[in-house]
């Protein structure tokens, strides 16, 4: 399992791992040190169509960025915005390469 960092201006940098969650259609990051959750970038609102092997990114408020940090390890592939309220929601194809991540 490949391990990657977050950086977070307000708790420091994080070392964490992710899991990915196929049928729920969720990524869930956790801490590397303790394996405790560290958070989920994803969302799976009712009213959003979410195609199959795709999953839906937070990329506004505390996920901002979380879209160009999965994508730059190569684990999800940016599709299109999906307007959700006040907020655009980001659909994503997940890569194979996710499953290096896990654990």
């Amino acid at each position: 399992m490949k391990t990657f960092v977050v950086k977070n201006d307000f708790i420091g940098d994080t070392t964490c791992f992710l899991q990915y969650y196929e049928e729920e259609k969720i990524i869930q990051l956790y801490n590397a040190d303790d394996g405790e959750d560290f958070c989920c970038p994803t969302t799976t609102p009712s009213s959003v169509i979410i195609p199959d092997g795709c999953v839906c990114i937070k990329n506004y408020s505390e996920g901002e960025g979380m879209v160009d940090l999965l994508e730059n390890l190569g684990v999800i592939e940016r599709k299109y915005d999906v307007p959700y309220g006040n907020v655009l929601l980001t659909i994503c194809k997940v890569q194979p390469k996710i499953y290096e991540y896990t654990e």
